[in-house]
């Protein structure tokens, strides 16, 4: 599983970031209708992660603000939208809080 160090963590905690890693970025399967390989992110309370149960697939563009391929930031910023690492308000704006993407995120996964 790219993007994620499952060392020590429950088998439902592995479970769960390989089923988040097989659904795809949620904004990009929402907004775009598109699959890009997702990595896990931690939602968050008071800048402190709230556990491994509250986590959503972001790509590495809106998770970190990591350019793909070689798009430029700007590039990445006018066709994905905002990343949540340059600007959560932003990326809130544009796609939820990470509230509303983590109970779409366990409506998908049932």
């Amino acid at each position: 599983m790219e993007g994620a160090n499952v060392t020590g963590h429950s088998k439902k905690d592995k479970d769960r970031f390989q089923r988040l890693n097989d659904m795809g970025c949620i904004v990009c399967r929402q907004t775009f209708g598109a699959f890009v390989q997702s990595e896990v992110a931690h939602c968050t309370s008071r800048g402190r992660r709230i556990g491994h149960q509250a986590t959503i697939p972001l790509c590495p563009w809106h998770h970190r603000g990591v350019p793909m391929g070689s798009l430029s930031q700007k590039a990445m910023r006018e066709l994905y939208g905002p990343s949540f690492a340059k600007s959560k308000a932003e990326f809130e704006e544009a796609f939820g809080t990470e509230q509303k993407l983590l109970e779409e995120t366990n409506k998908w996964l049932g």
